[in-house]
């Protein structure tokens, strides 16, 4: 069947970049899902330069069930 998504919104700013080699920490939380038994991590980037597109180094994801 289909999923639905639940998009999140930036809850903290751990840290911002400095340059293109610098990277950033961010923590989002969504409230009010269902309990869960799996769960599916959909990343929508955007960049400004085609010539330096952004990418993921060392991706977290850790999902409660609260």
């Amino acid at each position: 069947g289909d999923i639905t998504w639940s998009p999140m919104a930036i809850d903290k700013i751990v840290s911002e970049s400095k340059d293109y080699t610098d990277f950033r920490e961010r923590t989002y939380e969504v409230a009010g899902l269902d309990s869960f038994i799996a769960f599916a991590c959909k990343i929508v980037m955007k960049g400004s330069k085609s010539t330096e597109p952004p990418f993921i180094k060392d991706l977290r994801v850790i999902a409660l069930a609260l």
